[in-house]
C-alpha cells in the first residue's frame, strides 16, 4: 500500500511531502488569461470586469504570499470609479505587472504551507535577526544594537539586487523584494576600527535560511512602519507600536 502525497483540497494542490502548496494548473492558466486581458496601454475598465478580476486574484492570492501587500493600489481604484468604469493608473498596472512577474514562478517555486501563516513580529524578529546574526555578525560586526560604537544593523545600509539591479527600497514593490538574489551590507563601523567595508552575500537556495531573503523580509517589516535611515534592523513594530 503507498500513500498519496499529492491531493487537491477545495482548488488548492497541497504536497504532503516537501509541505507545500499551489495553484492547480487550470488556475494558473486562468491567471495568464486575466493578466493578458489588461494590456499596458490600457486606460480603462468597467467597473463590473474590475470586480471580477480583484475577486479572483484574490481568491488565488492566499498561496502567493507576496501578492497580499499589492491590493491597496487595485483597490483604490474602485474609489476613483465613474459610473461603470475605472482608471486603470501606473500604479494599478505595476501591480498587475508584479502579477505577471510572479505567475512565471508558480509551478517552479510553490509555496511552502508554513509561509501561509504570519507570525508575531517578534517571532518573526527573532527569526531573521538569528539568520543576521549567522550570516553577518560572524564577521566584522559585534551588535544588533547597543550603546556600543559597533552597531553595523540599520536600515541605511543594506542593499538588495536583482542581477545587476539595484533595488530601491523604499519604493520597490513587495514581490521585486523578496525576489532579490544578492544582498550586501555597509558597515560603517566596525569592532576592529575599519570602516565602510562592504559585506556581500547571494541567496543561499534556501526559502528561509538565506542571508538576502532574511534581509529583504526586515526590509519589507520595517518600510511598513515608517523607518527613518538609522533604525536597526532588530526593530519591530506590532499593530504599529515600536
Amino acid at each position: 500500500m503507498s500513500w498519496i502525497t499529492i491531493k487537491t483540497v477545495l482548488g488548492w494542490v497541497i504536497n504532503t511531502s516537501t509541505m507545500t502548496i499551489h495553484l492547480p494548473e487550470h488556475c494558473v492558466e486562468r491567471l495568464a488569461e486575466i493578466l493578458a486581458s489588461i494590456p499596458a496601454t490600457q486606460k480603462r475598465l468597467s467597473l463590473k470586469k474590475w470586480h471580477k478580476v480583484l475577486g479572483e486574484l484574490r481568491s488565488m492570492s492566499l498561496a502567493l504570499p507576496g501578492a497580499r501587500n499589492m491590493f491597496s493600489l487595485m483597490q483604490q481604484a474602485l474609489s476613483t470609479s465613474k459610473r461603470t468604469r475605472i482608471a486603470l493608473t501606473k500604479g494599478v498596472h505595476q501591480a498587475l505587472k508584479d502579477f505577471t512577474w510572479m505567475h512565471k514562478d508558480i509551478v517552479s517555486h510553490p509555496t511552502r504551507i508554513a509561509e501561509m501563516i504570519p507570525l508575531l513580529a517578534s517571532a518573526l524578529g527573532y527569526h531573521d535577526m538569528i539568520g543576521l546574526t549567522f550570516f553577518f555578525l560572524l564577521r566584522p560586526g559585534e551588535y544588533t544594537h547597543s550603546p556600543s560604537d559597533s552597531i553595523p544593523f540599520e536600515f541605511r545600509d543594506v542593499q538588495l539586487f536583482q542581477g545587476q539591479q539595484w533595488l530601491n527600497l523604499i519604493t520597490a514593490p513587495d514581490a521585486e523584494i523578496l525576489m532579490a538574489k544578492f544582498s550586501s551590507r555597509t558597515f560603517r563601523d566596525q569592532k576592529n576600527g575599519v570602516k565602510g567595508e562592504v559585506v556581500g552575500l547571494g541567496h543561499s537556495g534556501d526559502p528561509y535560511l538565506s542571508p538576502t531573503k532574511i534581509l529583504a523580509c526586515r526590509i519589507i517589516h520595517l518600510r511598513n512602519n515608517k523607518p527613518v535611515p538609522t533604525t536597526p534592523l532588530c526593530t519591530y513594530f506590532y499593530s504599529n507600536w515600536l
